[in-house]
């Protein structure tokens, strides 16, 4: 069996490419496979209104990313059928369900659409219960907020909130889904430092402590001794690097001025990144 890992992959790094037909799907894209899968299992629905969770194996596999794709998608309301009223992003820049988490909790069908919540004067949303004073309070301020929500013929649209342009990305959600799109400013001065790509993945194995050091084997069980031979203080990879003045001649030697001034400043970087952590 191949690994989910790969599957997920964009066809171009090895995979399936079944991020893409998340988007093919939710944008009534015409074609052959797609009309096939909305007529199996989708109806007039989108994909996050099934419950359903059987199919064949790749029906799985694109029902298995539906998480992802909710993280970076927001809907344009026209009719409202496709858009869920709690769930999804449409009014604001948050779920209904987290700014009206009480009434969400309370109400009967959490799963009801925009248009089936909204079809009548008023808001057609059923609760378990009778509501609180302060669910009253909640209520209200829902109420002023959709008072100004008219609904229109038309499919809803997605806009895709992790592109300046709103528009989807296989890449955009991938590099979400693998770096949980947070993007680290020490990896960017590393990368971004004018040396050869060798001292690149040096400084990012210093970073990631991978230098086999003697501190770093002694993890490992190494019973030898951890401290610097030549200046005697704890064998770390930034102190062999960056203060034992033997090394940083040759990086001078090796890089020129400039670029060892280069080197030393993201040394200088991951000493502290270091210290502040410990």
């Amino acid at each position: 069996m191949v690994k989910w890992e790969v599957l997920i992959r964009p066809k171009d790094f090895g995979g399936l490419g079944i991020l893409d037909w998340l988007d093919r799907l939710e944008n009534d894209v015409d074609n052959m496979c797609c009309d096939l899968l909305r007529r199996k299992y989708l109806g007039q629905k989108n994909i996050f209104q099934i419950k359903r969770s059987s199919g064949s194996q790749f029906w799985r596999g694109v029902l298995g990313v539906r998480k992802w794709f909710q993280w970076g998608r927001a809907m344009k309301i026209k009719s409202g059928r496709q858009t869920r009223f709690w769930e999804d992003v449409w009014l604001g820049d948050r779920a209904l369900k987290i700014d009206f988490h009480s009434l969400y909790n309370c109400c009967s069908d959490q799963s009801v659409t925009v248009e089936e919540a909204l079809r009548s004067i008023g808001c057609n949303l059923k609760f378990r219960r009778s509501l609180t004073h302060q669910e009253m309070r909640e209520w209200e301020l829902m109420m002023d907020a959709l008072e100004a929500v008219q609904l229109n013929e038309g499919r809803d649209e997605i806009l895709w909130l992790l592109e300046s342009k709103k528009r989807y990305t296989t890449k955009s959600l991938y590099r979400m889904m693998t770096f949980g799109g947070v993007r680290d400013p020490m990896m960017i001065e590393i990368w971004k430092c004018k040396v050869p790509l060798k001292i690149q993945i040096f400084l990012w194995m210093i970073f990631h402590d991978r230098i086999q050091s003697a501190f770093q084997l002694r993890k490992r069980k190494w019973g030898g001794p951890i401290e610097c031979k030549m200046c005697g203080v704890l064998a770390s990879p930034t102190v062999i690097i960056h203060k034992t003045s033997a090394f940083l001649a040759h990086w001078k030697k090796l890089l020129g001025e400039k670029k060892q001034r280069q080197v030393e400043t993201v040394l200088a970087e991951i000493d502290g990144g270091c210290a502040s952590a410990t």
